[in-house]
């Protein structure tokens, strides 16, 4: 199935960047927000390939308009942290046809195997993982929210809002039980320079 390789680094204060030594293949370049040991969420990435021998060079700029707004709980009383998760826009993409792969059709293990691994190699696939676009938003206590350079498309917005952990621990695969309230909703960002405001959005709790 192939497997990951990460490699950070810091920007100059001129915007500046480099990666060396990184093996030929495909990545994603992204930015994320350090958060105390919770999970990093890719925030504006973009894909690329590295070819063997050859130093690639990109301007790493994401032309779009920004989407404000400003979230409040429905019960006006409840103290929120507004801070305490990463809450995104995420691009909506058509569903891929079924990829699964059933070990019964195959006669030894071996053969199951290497279908199954063929079925993540799939043009659609691969082009709907190059394809796939996570933003970040940015929030500040009061509960208003901008997320930076968002080009047009059709996005699915999430908000949650969590219990901090008393021990600042995190749980990599989310605890339910934590969940205070949560909305999910479609935006359509259309082309254009100045914000697109999405008012005030009401968090069931």
């Amino acid at each position: 199935i192939g497997f990951h390789l990460n490699y950070l680094t810091s920007t100059a204060p001129d915007g500046s960047f480099d990666f060396e030594h990184v093996p030929a293949g495909e990545y994603k370049l992204y930015r994320y927000v350090p958060r105390n040991g919770r999970i990093i969420t890719e925030d504006h990435p973009l894909p690329l390939v590295v070819k063997a021998g050859e130093t690639v060079k990109i301007e790493y700029s994401n032309p779009g308009r920004a989407v404000i707004g400003q979230a409040m709980p429905d019960k006006p009383e409840l103290a929120v942290d507004w801070l305490n998760n990463d809450d995104t826009l995420t691009l909506k993409q058509l569903p891929l046809g079924t990829t699964s792969v059933n070990p019964k059709d195959y006669a030894t293990e071996k053969a199951f195997q290497a279908a199954y691994n063929d079925s993540y190699q799939s043009p659609e696939r691969l082009e709907q993982a190059r394809e796939a676009r996570t933003y970040l938003l940015a929030f500040d206590q009061d509960g208003s929210f901008h997320a930076d350079d968002i080009p047009p498309g059709t996005y699915e917005l999430k908000i949650q809002v969590t219990k901090p952990d008393p021990n600042n621990r995190v749980n990599p695969f989310g605890q339910p039980e934590n969940e205070l309230g949560s909305i999910t909703r479609e935006v359509v960002v259309p082309p254009g320079n100045t914000p697109l405001d999405l008012g005030t959005l009401v968090v069931p709790m």
